[in-house]
């Protein structure tokens, strides 16, 4: 892994998909954006429900934060996604393995000085309307133990309805 953090399209897109996402498609309600520390990078760690919940959990900080994420290595094989997922600090894990590297990389890219957006359940909720949470996986507990940075948790309620497990991007 060799992602670079990219501030450009984030800070070009950011007021847009903000001000469209919680004016114009969806009325999206934040709750507790006072308790992100402004001067320290982080860790945000959400449920995980729908494929649409990274740009929810990620848009409503800008302008303060940019966030590096992970994201299933099987949507990089578009090329269009792989594209997209560059612009956006994405970087792919192959889910279902216990390969620690990818841990390691995002330790890494967090002592760095990178905030992280982190799923640590490790994926989706099969049946999101159960509002369950699924045992953390043993690369959250590592990533939370190696860093000394704020872990922010996140719930995302009502995800299931935008693009959820079942449905294509």
């Amino acid at each position: 892994y060799n992602y670079k953090t990219n501030l450009f399209w984030f800070n070009l897109f950011g007021p847009f998909i903000k001000f469209f996402f919680q004016h114009i498609f969806w009325k999206v309600k934040v709750e507790g954006l006072e308790n992100v520390p402004k001067n320290s990078n982080v860790i945000l760690m959400p449920n995980h429900i729908s494929h649409a919940d990274s740009f929810f959990a990620v848009v409503n900080l800008w302008p303060r934060k940019s966030f590096n994420a992970i994201a299933d290595e099987k949507l990089f094989k578009s090329s269009f996604f792989r594209q997209f997922a560059k612009m956006f600090n994405a970087f792919p894990v192959r889910k279902g393995t216990k390969n620690l590297n990818i841990v390691k990389y995002a330790i890494k890219r967090v002592k760095n000085g990178d905030n992280l957006l982190w799923y640590p359940e490790g994926q989706r909720h099969k049946v999101p309307s159960e509002n369950k949470c699924y045992p953390g996986k043993l690369g959250s507990g590592m990533l939370i133990h190696a860093t000394d940075k704020p872990i922010i948790p996140c719930f995302l309620a009502g995800m299931e309805f935008v693009m959820p497990v079942g449905r294509g991007i």
